[in-house]
């Protein structure tokens, strides 16, 4: 008998880090600690809203694309003005 764990894991944004007055830089792992997939990068897109418990058509999608770095997703040049606020990676 055998066992397999085919799920995949999801995903964390760590806190944004302030890299110019009007630029954040996003990191995104997996909640259990293994790497990102590379297969999976083609699925996210990064979203922004105001209000983190409107309606999720209400979030916007940015276009900054996600890099992976040794399992690990860096999103650069994310831009801090309003109206964001909240920030979440969704795999449609």
């Amino acid at each position: 008998m055998a066992a397999f764990d085919f799920s995949v894991p999801s995903l964390r944004l760590e806190p944004p880090q302030v890299v110019a007055p009007d630029k954040l830089q996003l990191i995104a792992r997996t909640i259990n600690g293994t790497a990102v997939d590379s297969n999976r990068l083609d699925r996210m897109e990064l979203r922004s809203a105001t209000n983190l418990l409107g309606d999720f058509t209400q979030w916007i999608t940015l276009t900054n694309r996600p890099v992976l770095n040794n399992g690990v997703l860096r999103i650069d040049n994310v831009d801090s003005q309003p109206p964001r606020g909240f920030f979440i990676i969704n795999e449609p």
